[in-house]
């Protein structure tokens, strides 16, 4: 859906592309593009823009903020403080035990074809969300910056 556009930023130089056909973007090619939107304040699309922006926290008072790292738990202290029927709960439909690499190994490799200067502007483009939902970089992202650091 928007391969095109992508392609347009991070390729410009490629040929057109006809609707329907499918697009080779890579991770690094797409953080180039959200920081590409982000730097010139064009608008995202609603899956990569900040939390901060698309849920205001700061103009919003919520009762209640979930985490998708804790989506089973915080959906069921949810139900469970809103008194709703205890058989009613909010189960774990997927057992990542079955997967034979996990979603952080999965990321560490992606973002390890991302360069430092990329990743820092990453974090300037979601810092709101950091601060406001209270997380923290990801262990992967320090270790492949003190990999590369190492290597110097």
């Amino acid at each position: 859906m928007f391969g095109k556009s992508i392609y347009k930023i991070v390729r410009p130089n490629s040929l057109s592309w006809k609707i329907g056909e499918k697009f080779d973007i890579t991770f690094d090619e797409f953080v180039t593009y959200i920081i590409h939107l982000y730097d010139r304040k064009m608008e995202m699309d609603e899956h990569w823009q900040s939390m901060s922006l698309l849920c205001q926290p700061c103009f919003v008072e919520y009762d209640f903020i979930g985490k998708m790292d804790s989506l089973v738990e915080d959906s069921n202290m949810l139900l469970d403080h809103l008194e709703v029927n205890e058989n009613i709960r909010f189960n774990n439909f997927v057992n990542y035990t079955l997967y034979k690499v996990s979603i952080k190994d999965i990321a560490k490799e992606l973002y390890s074809t991302v360069s430092n200067e990329k990743i820092k502007k990453l974090y300037e483009v979601y810092r709101d969300d950091f601060e406001a939902f209270d997380y923290d970089i990801p262990s992967y992202i320090n270790d492949i910056i003190l990999e590369r650091i190492k290597v110097l």
